[in-house]
């Protein structure tokens, strides 16, 4: 299948330090960087300013501090900001092998042609029919591990590392998110348990109550599925539906930020 459309991340990623080091910019960070720079989003030069730079800190902070800044910093670029980057461009590929399936699809065969073909190329037709139905499952599963680490990212038990000053703001991100995709996990819960959905039941063994029964349904490029409650809720698998996640992404880049580079 030949590569039509490919849709990039927008996502915007500073440039850390260098050399493992990631300085998260706390408002002590800020502060120091506004005493001796006037600017407290400067962004250091590598190769003039960096040596410096540290050894400002260095002075600022005692030997524990820098080591724990550090730390900090780096378990958080690399940990949770390095997936999030990650399941943002699965999704970029994923909604970009959905609409080239779909577009192949229907290239390949015309509405003539359509009762009389039995394949494309080796494959049967049936399973290549099943493609988009493959890709768009993916999509609602990567929106879901996004989800998944807003969540670890806004709650203090999880991640204690993250200091207290940034919470709320991420808390704030991540009811957002929820907000803009309210029933993203209960669709997905229907697809990851749909031996109990196609008999009508959730947890516990117990009936869902919907009288419609709809399991794995596209219409329109919505992925639709009975949920626990009875209802039937849908994802819109499409460009629009992936930057408005990404906004979330970029939400959670611009609130954990870190001292950038300018390499």
């Amino acid at each position: 299948m030949e590569i039509q459309v490919y849709y990039p991340t927008e996502l915007i990623i500073k440039n850390h330090l260098g050399a493992g080091d990631t300085i998260l910019k706390t408002e002590k960070i800020k502060s120091i960087l506004k005493e001796y720079y006037n600017d407290e989003n400067k962004v250091i030069n590598i190769i003039t300013e960096r040596d410096n730079f540290y050894e400002i800190i260095r002075e600022e902070t005692s030997k524990e501090e820098w080591l724990e800044m550090l730390k900090v910093g780096g378990e958080i670029r690399w940990n949770y900001l390095n997936q999030l980057e990650s399941f943002t461009n699965d999704a970029c590929l994923v909604l970009s092998l959905y609409d080239n399936s779909k577009q192949y699809i229907n290239a390949k065969i015309t509405i003539d042609d359509w009762r009389y073909r039995r394949d494309i190329g080796k494959i049967p037709l049936k399973q290549v029919e099943r493609l988009p139905f493959i890709y768009g499952h993916s999509f609602l599963d990567v929106l879901v591990k996004i989800s998944n680490v807003m969540f670890v990212l806004s709650d203090e038990r999880k991640t204690p590392i993250i200091p207290n000053e940034f919470r709320g703001e991420l808390r704030c991100i991540k009811n957002d998110f929820d907000a803009s995709f309210p029933h993203l996990r209960n669709i997905r819960n229907s697809w990851q348990h749909i031996e109990d959905r196609m008999r009508g039941k959730k947890i516990g063994e117990r009936d869902i109550g919907g009288r419609l029964l709809v399991l794995s349904s596209f219409m329109n490029d919505e992925l639709s599925y009975t949920v626990a409650d009875g209802s039937v809720q849908s994802l819109l698998v499409s460009l629009s539906t992936l930057r408005k996640a990404e906004g979330y992404v970029q939400r959670i880049f611009n609130c954990l930020d870190w001292v950038e580079s300018n390499r």
